[in-house]
């Protein structure tokens, strides 16, 4: 049920609203994590990210970190989106 809170759903239909809005996006991920979406909140964060990695002055770039440190060297997932990062950083 936490996977789906009344905040996820509330966020989830302000983005729908707004969907350039990158605080509302930032926001979610941040919210997915914790109820451990980090997949959806992966891919939030990179459909901003991939466009401008100073998204918000860096903080959308902190929160992909935190999450693909959170999930570790070893998850796949974060091991895909951390090539996908290394391949735009260079």
């Amino acid at each position: 049920q936490a996977a789906d809170s009344p905040e996820i759903q509330a966020l989830e239909t302000a983005l729908t609203e707004q969907p350039s809005n990158a605080k509302i996006a930032n926001e979610l991920a941040s919210q997915y994590h914790q109820v451990q979406r980090d997949e959806e909140a992966l891919a939030l964060l990179w459909r901003f990210l991939n466009r401008d990695l100073n998204t918000l002055d860096g903080d959308m770039k902190k929160t992909f970190m935190d999450i693909l440190n959170a999930l570790g060297q070893s998850n796949p997932i974060a091991s895909r989106y951390r090539r996908q990062l290394y391949s735009l950083l260079y």
